[in-house]
């Protein structure tokens, strides 16, 4: 699974919450995110229509930067974690201090 797939959208509106977007405009966001409608393409018909149910759909140009600050964010969280004595840093990156790299969608972790 990708990040796209498994970003629950109760995040998503919290990170926007906290990054301090206008309340308005978090309602406008989540309103695009969350009624995306599907449709199934069966020798070039369009099938039937089906709601989304959590993710970001990948090519919209939206989606990219939402999924930017759910990764700052998710980062944030790692930090904090490290900061809090609920995970270590990886015996070989202990002395530079790295504890996760991100990159697009995805993310590596060097934790014990």
């Amino acid at each position: 699974m990708k990040a796209y797939d498994t970003v629950r959208w109760d995040f998503i509106n919290n990170v926007l919450k906290i990054v301090g977007f206008p309340d308005t405009m978090v309602r406008w966001i989540m309103e695009c995110v969350t009624t995306p409608r599907f449709s199934v393409n069966i020798n070039g018909e369009l099938n039937g229509y089906f709601p989304g149910t959590r993710g970001l759909r990948q090519g919209d140009a939206m989606s990219e930067y939402i999924l930017f600050l759910v990764m700052e964010a998710f980062s944030g969280l790692l930090d904090s974690a490290i900061t809090d004595g609920k995970f270590q840093f990886h015996s070989i990156c202990r002395k530079e201090r790295i504890s996760h790299l991100c990159f697009a969608d995805d993310l590596l972790s060097f934790l014990q």
